[in-house]
């Protein structure tokens, strides 16, 4: 499944240690109409190649053209390449994503697992 968002996202948090990543969209920054945070998550980050705040994104799979500098790190069913389209085309490795919806401050899944979003917007598998 792909996901598209419109809003600001930053880079919120990364554990190196549980290779997971956080985006995440502040709605008290920037006052979006629907009133929530969105964050988006990344499990089994094997490569990252982001800048820390994107306007917009869009998340897609790819099998296919492939940079070469990921080959060596993709093998399936334990990593796959998502390509995240801003401004400029990145790429993350990763086992999985999902996007929620949420009224955390500081809180995120990282250092709280037991969170649980409103909604879930968007996942992988």
């Amino acid at each position: 499944m792909n996901y598209k968002s419109e809003r600001k996202f930053k880079l919120w948090a990364y554990a190196a240690s549980h290779s997971i990543l956080v985006l995440r969209s502040l709605n008290n920054e920037e006052n979006y109409e629907d009133g929530f945070n969105i964050d988006v998550e990344f499990w089994g980050v094997m490569y990252l190649d982001i800048p820390s705040i994107m306007n917009g994104l869009t998340i897609s799979e790819i099998n296919s053209e492939i940079p070469e500098k990921l080959l060596d790190i993709v093998a399936p069913p334990d990593a796959y390449v998502f390509k995240i389209e801003s401004d400029k085309v990145y790429y993350i490795v990763a086992a999985n994503w999902r996007a929620g919806s949420n009224n955390w401050i500081e809180e995120n899944r990282i250092n709280s697992p037991e969170l649980n979003y409103d909604k879930i917007l968007g996942s992988f598998r």
